[in-house]
């Protein structure tokens, strides 16, 4: 019995080796396999159809070098590397429908796929057919961008000589699906789109349809942008593409839109970036009120629209309403009589607001309508309706070069916007903030007591919180500081050249008010009169030098004067130090001369 048992046991080990010895050959074998087949560093695809994919694209690009297509030589075969960083170029018309590859190498990630007919006449019709092809044969595309141009699909597409193009799969399912009218329901095999951006440019409404029903985004967060030549009732083909989320939505060129109804205006979620930038675009019908809610209450990134579009959502009957944007762009262009091009007057903004960081009002000019005067009034309309600005940019160059002398002459101070950096008009730079180098403070002498008692900056943030803006950090330091470390008084010397008292300079007759001026961070002041003195005597050397501590203070020099009125409340004037400049302060706001 021992015996058995002992040849049993035996057996068992035995078989149980052999097992774990083949299991381990089998490891090696495949660690040998896969050491062989990989290059450190680099990643690229082991695939069998690496030959037809690369004669395939190199049909459009004969002499497209390996760095530029992205593949990588291992022995005597090549490979395709996974991240094609160059562009590929596929043009339709080099193809026929025998000639494309039944299916590409997988699994590479595209920067840029742009396909094209660059065709006309009935070769369109093969066209389509070898793009139903080029799409089977990715069966996925991996894309940053996908871009697709001149698609022309037209009534004819229904046509015998269609049918006899596209006699293969999957031409033959396109067709059915044309005839059947069935291009958004018939199930077909479809391309799966994963890609980050789809231009679609030149292509008709029924080809974009036709793609549409030859594609799958239902897992794409895609910028969709949509150049040229359209007629649409509606933007509800936006809806046929089925992406998971439209982040950009961006209409070019469109010849006609009646309507903004689709599903993603009306229920969401909306496209952080809305462009509707055609100066043919007609809105015909009335936009329901629920779009134009949707489109005033969203948070943009950017939106641009024209005039016509903005007063169609700037309802009379809403209350006290919120455009927020980051760019807002404004197109102030449409078509009179006989198609010719107009800008028009700004737009009415009843109880609406634009919290808006950089606004643009565009213009088409031809004919030298706009004047002086329009630049103003378009600018005083933006101070009163928008807050929060930044950066302010008005026409081009091109558009606007009649107006060019007279804003290199006007810089533009919007008092309502204390934080803007930047406006431009026709491309040059007027904003005051952005010409001025140098810049102190003054006051009127009834203001100079306040600031002196360390009374004036409490006042101003209880009386003027929104001139405040306008005053920088220094600024404010200055003003706050020099109630704290002064304990002057009336009788003690005030200015640093005439030696004056501060009663001195009350007592003094003149026709225009003196003030106290504080030239830089030390506090050294001057009074008003011994500063123009000192302008007078400063300009050929292109700066005014304190007369104490001798600091420069380069021109253009921008003096902030705060001063007190009559009724108690304060006002705050702004000039430069410029005989050729001149400032327009928006809203209107008393004028001031420099020095006075």
């Amino acid at each position: 019995m021992i015996g058995m048992v002992l040849v049993r046991c035996l057996k068992k080990l035995r078989v149980l080796l052999l097992r774990r010895s083949i299991a381990c050959l089998g490891a090696w074998c495949m660690l040998a396999g896969c050491t062989s087949e990989l290059v450190p560093g680099v990643d690229y695809i082991l695939s069998d159809r690496t030959k037809e994919t690369l004669t395939f694209f190199r049909e459009h690009h004969p002499k497209l070098s390996c760095d530029e297509l992205g593949v990588v030589q291992i022995g005597e075969e090549t490979h395709m590397l996974k991240r094609q960083m160059g562009e590929i170029l596929i043009i339709l018309k080099k193809h026929k429908l025998g000639s494309v590859p039944q299916s590409l190498v997988e699994g590479v990630e595209y920067s840029r796929i742009r396909i094209s007919t660059r065709n006309q006449g009935a070769s369109v019709q093969e066209d389509l057919g070898v793009l139903a092809m080029i799409l089977s044969a990715f069966g996925t595309i991996c894309a940053d961008s996908l871009e697709l141009s001149d698609l022309k699909l037209g009534s004819w597409a229904s046509g015998g000589a269609m049918a006899r193009l596209f006699s293969k799969s999957p031409g033959e399912i396109a067709l059915k699906s044309l005839k059947s009218g069935t291009l958004g329901r018939l199930e077909v095999p479809r391309c799966i789109l994963r890609i980050k951006k789809l231009k679609i440019a030149n292509s008709t409404e029924l080809a974009i349809k036709w793609f549409q029903a030859r594609v799958d985004m239902s897992q794409c967060r895609v910028n969709l942008i949509i150049d040229g030549n359209l007629e649409l009732d509606t933007l509800e083909v936006v809806d046929g593409f089925g992406a998971l989320a439209i982040v950009e939505l961006r209409l070019y060129r469109i010849r006609q839109l009646s309507d903004l109804e689709c599903k993603l205006l009306r229920k969401g979620p909306l496209p952080d970036t809305l462009v509707i930038n055609s100066c043919f675009c007609l809105l015909t019908q009335r936009i329901s009120e629920q779009i134009c809610q949707n489109i005033v209450s969203n948070q943009w990134k950017r939106l641009h629209i024209s005039k016509q579009l903005w007063k169609r959502l700037i309802m009379p009957r809403w209350g006290v309403r919120y455009i927020c944007a980051d760019l807002l762009t404004i197109d102030m262009t449409y078509f009179g009589n006989g198609r010719v091009f107009h800008s028009t007057p700004v737009p009415p903004m009843r109880n609406t607001i634009g919290l808006v960081k950089v606004l643009r009002i565009d213009f088409y000019e031809d004919r030298g309508d706009l004047t002086n005067g329009d630049l103003i009034r378009v600018l005083d309309w933006i101070s009163r309706h928008f807050r929060g600005l930044v950066q302010i940019v008005l026409g081009t160059e091109a558009v606007l070069k009649k107006l060019v002398p007279f804003i290199e002459h006007n810089w533009f101070l919007i008092l309502t916007n204390p934080g803007i950096a930047s406006i431009k008009v026709a491309d040059v730079e007027c904003s005051l903030y952005q010409k001025k180098k140098g810049e102190f403070l003054c006051f009127s002498l009834s203001t100079w007591d306040l600031c002196k008692k360390g009374r004036l900056w409490e006042d101003l943030q209880k009386t003027c919180y929104a001139m405040l803006g306008f005053l920088s950090p220094e600024d404010q330091n200055r003003i706050t500081c020099s109630g704290e470390v002064s304990e002057a008084g009336e009788d003690d010397i005030v200015c640093s050249i005439c030696l004056s008292t501060l009663n001195e300079l009350k007592d003094m007759n003149q026709t225009t008010p003196i003030d106290l001026c504080m030239l830089d961070k030390s506090g050294h002041t001057i009074c008003s009169e011994c500063l123009y003195a000192l302008d007078q005597a400063s300009r050929d050397t292109g700066s005014l030098a304190c007369p104490v501590c001798r600091e420069n203070i380069e021109y253009p020099v921008l003096r902030k004067k705060i001063k007190q009125t009559t009724q108690g409340p304060f006002r705050f004037l702004l000039s430069i130090a410029s005989d050729d400049i001149e400032i327009i302060s928006l809203p209107e706001q008393e004028p001031c001369k420099f020095g006075n």
